[in-house]
């Protein structure tokens, strides 16, 4: 993110943030493998993705219907709340 590794799964990513791979590991199998995979995949509409860079740009906040949860978040915050 933004051309630094980050390791923390839990990490809140902000509008115009940079998503990339390293250089050095775009080579690898795996990754060539995902982004065989994810090509000609719809991008969310909170992300801008460059196929030439393979860079992915934030730049909007998702929505609860961009999530697509399949469960009624009102619902479960109610549950919950009790």
């Amino acid at each position: 993110v933004n051309d630094k590794k980050v390791k923390i799964p839990s990490y809140q990513m902000k509008l115009q943030d940079k998503i990339s791979i390293k250089k050095k590991s775009q080579d690898n199998a795996y990754f060539k493998e995902v982004l065989k995979q994810v090509s000609g995949k719809d991008v969310p509409s909170w992300l801008e993705f460059d196929q030439q860079s393979r860079v992915a740009l934030v730049v909007d906040s998702p929505t609860v219907k961009d999530l697509n949860l399949g469960a009624d978040i009102t619902m479960t915050i109610e549950f919950y709340s009790r």
